[in-house]
């Protein structure tokens, strides 16, 4: 058999040979198919989407046979008696039942899959509700279908909505979209479930008020651009190929920012509890026992902003995917920030050793393989014992303990392990020598080494190590 990538070659070689690739090495674009980005917010810091194409009809029949066959198997009817079993006497069993069987009725009357039939998105970001994220889901169907899909899942949402009293749906209409809207209090703030429905699109948010932007997007109308208008994803889809029918951005850098900013609100709150604390103990025993200290709780946001500051590297992540026969292919670009390229952690990704003819190591009886120049342990350690040493309260007597962990077992990273390993990696696959019913392929396992013969000693000696062990058992 011809040696063949899988899933994933193109990321892989993309960070093999060089990592970081210019805008005129691809040039790839948004095909027209991909509408619903659109009706994305700008701010969202991860947007994956997907368009059906006819070359995947092959895939998706076979997929659609697994969980035929899955669905048919009883297993779910299996779980479900089993569970019930163990609820304690015949009248709670019999309304567990029913109450089962009506939510399964109401999921199941949505069309989960015909309402996806043409496009699928899923989005993120940080907002300012009480769980700190708003998500985005939006499908494309046909007229008919969204209709009838919508007005399902709005009495799914009617029916969670009674389980609180109190909280209702209501329906009204944003920019000529049919809204149906569910308000949840938490502490003291609203976040909004809402569903829309505008002609073959359904879209649902969970936010403070997340719909409204989708609902302007779609009418033209929205006060800042769509995801895919904003400067960083039209930079980013330029760096590879074109997706046939999915896509994933992960704006890496826009998710630190928010992340830190979240932090900061978080600390500013914490320090305004402390010093209304404060004033309340002076009043009451005339004077601030906790002068001078810092709360523990401040301290370990501290550390953790710290920590985000040190991490906050990697500008984003762009993947693509597309359809070469019954194969599929994925294109994964990710690119540092410009600023920090020569930052310690940077260096753990790119100071690595490209692959010379490394088809050589490849059989040609081989079904798959993959080059990973995977990153520099060694730095990597470096790296994070400073952390822990500058940046997490009590570090250095963590520190204390995991060299006094070390000594006591005799292992060393940096001395046994790091000395020798440099850690670019060939990973083949070949067809099984002994076939089983479980399936499976034999594997093997290249890993680059810097010093050879360190290698070989230090290899066996922790084969008659483990040797040693397994007599002594």
């Amino acid at each position: 058999m011809v040696p063949r990538f899988t899933a994933g070659k193109a990321g892989l070689l993309a960070l093999v040979l060089g990592g970081f690739l210019s805008a005129s090495a691809w040039g790839g674009e948004l095909p027209s198919r991909f509408t619903l980005g659109k009706y994305v917010p700008g701010d969202a810091w991860i947007y994956l989407h997907e368009a059906n194409t006819p070359k995947r009809a092959w895939i998706d029949k076979k997929w659609k046979a697994v969980f035929d066959a899955l669905g048919s198997s009883g297993l779910d009817r299996d779980v479900t008696s089993l569970a019930l079993s163990l609820i304690p006497g015949e009248e709670n069993r019999t309304a567990a039942e029913a109450t089962l069987e009506k939510w399964t009725g109401l999921v199941k009357s949505v069309g989960w899959s015909e309402l996806c039939a043409k496009e699928f998105v899923y989005a993120q970001r940080i907002g300012k509700m009480p769980i700190g994220f708003e998500y985005f889901l939006l499908a494309r169907s046909d007229n008919a279908t969204a209709a009838k899909n919508a007005s399902s899942m709005a009495k799914l949402l009617t029916e969670i909505a009674a389980l609180k009293e109190g909280m209702e749906v209501t329906v009204g209409e944003q920019h000529g979209a049919k809204v149906w809207s569910m308000a949840i209090n938490i502490d003291s703030k609203e976040m909004k479930v809402q569903l829309l429905q505008k002609g073959d699109v359904v879209a649902l948010t969970i936010g403070s008020d997340a719909m409204t932007e989708v609902a302007a997007l779609m009418a033209g109308k929205g006060k800042s651009p769509s995801i895919v208008k904003t400067e960083r994803f039209a930079s980013a889809i330029k760096r590879a190929e074109s997706p046939e029918f999915m896509l994933s951005f992960t704006d890496v850098k826009l998710l630190f920012r928010d992340l830190k900013g979240m932090m900061k609100g978080v600390t500013a709150k914490l320090a305004v509890a402390r010093a209304a604390a404060a004033k309340a103990m002076a009043e009451q025993h005339g004077k601030d026992d906790t002068q001078g200290e810092k709360p523990e709780g401040l301290n370990v946001l501290d550390a953790i902003t710290k920590v985000f500051d040190r991490c906050d590297v990697v500008d984003y992540v762009l993947e693509t995917r597309e359809m070469d026969g019954r194969r599929e292919l994925r294109h994964t670009v990710t690119r540092l920030q410009e600023k920090k390229k020569k930052c310690v952690l940077a260096r753990c990704f790119l100071d690595r050793k490209s692959f010379q003819k490394f088809d050589r190591y490849i059989p040609a009886e081989a079904t798959s393989f993959s080059l990973n120049t995977s990153v520099d342990l060694a730095v990597l350690y470096d790296f994070l014992l400073d952390v822990v040493k500058n940046d997490i309260p009590d570090g250095p007597e963590y520190l204390a303990k995991w060299d006094a962990l070390l000594a006591s077992t005799g292992f060393d990273p940096k001395r046994d392990l790091f000395s020798w390993w440099s850690g670019e990696m060939i990973m083949v696959e070949m067809p099984p020598a002994v076939v089983t019913p479980m399936g499976g392929a034999d594997s093997v396992v290249m890993i680059r080494v810097k010093n050879p013969q360190l290698a070989r000693e230090k290899i066996d000696a922790a084969m008659d190590f483990v040797s040693g062990f397994a007599q002594g058992q």
